[in-house]
Formats: structure tokens, C-alpha cells, sequence
């Protein structure tokens, strides 16, 4: 299986072969594919930037997550479901493209982003957020 996910990462480097590619695009191209097989397409890959990807996400970017949680967003008044996940997706997404660099930062995104309605109908969908 780990021989068959690095295959078609080395097949289909999409997102990892630009410089200018924001790291929370390379952590959603890579999050869910195994330790193995990431480190089977990093051996193997002749390109150096889509490798240096790999090494980053490995090391630096696929354990980045916002301070806030479940609980902070429950204690905000939003109710428990799908939102969650939206809310906590766009605060790891600024994390990771350094959009905030601390907790206060994200707060205020945070505030912003309940304040904008994230949660609102139709708010179901991160990418419109970002």
C-alpha cells in the first residue's frame, strides 16, 4: 500500500513542485498519505522542490494545529457540527501560511471569522473563507 501511495505521489506532484506554493496547500495535498510512502517519494524523487515539500510537511507543517479546539469554539456559543471543522481548518490554514504567528492572532481571526458568519448558511465551505 505505502509502494502504491508514493507511485502516485511521484506521478502526480500537483502543489509541490512551485516555490510559491503556501504550505497550507502542501499539508492538504499530503495530510492522510503514510509516514512510508512519504518517505519512500522523497527518496526516490528527482525533483528538489517537490522533495524539500515532503521534508517540510514531515518535520515542520503536518503537526501545526490552532490553539483553538472544540471546547474554545463550545464555549464561544457555536454549536457543535460541521462548523467546527471549517472554523478549525481556515485557523490552521493561517497558522501554517503565517498569517497569525500567536494566540492573540488567532483570537482576533477567530473573532473575525464569527463575527463575518462563518458559520452562517452556506458557510460550510473553507476554501470560500480563506
Amino acid at each position: 500500500e505505502a509502494i502504491i501511495a508514493a507511485a502516485k505521489l511521484v506521478q502526480n506532484l500537483d502543489g509541490l513542485t512551485e516555490l510559491d506554493t503556501p504550505p497550507s496547500r502542501v499539508v492538504a495535498r499530503l495530510d492522510g498519505i503514510g509516514d512510508l510512502a512519504l518517505f519512500a517519494a522523497w527518496l526516490i524523487l528527482e525533483d528538489g522542490i517537490a522533495s524539500e515539500r515532503i521534508w517540510q510537511y514531515a518535520n515542520q507543517w503536518r503537526d501545526v494545529r490552532p490553539a483553538t479546539n472544540g471546547h474554545t469554539l463550545r464555549a464561544r456559543g457555536v454549536e457543535p457540527g460541521p462548523c467546527y471543522a471549517v472554523i478549525l481548518s481556515r485557523l490552521r490554514q493561517a497558522r501554517l501560511d503565517g498569517e497569525i504567528i500567536d494566540d492573540e492572532a488567532e483570537t482576533r481571526l477567530l473573532d473575525s471569522l464569527l463575527e463575518g458568519g462563518i458559520c452562517d448558511d452556506g458557510a460550510e465551505h473553507a476554501d470560500d473563507h480563506a
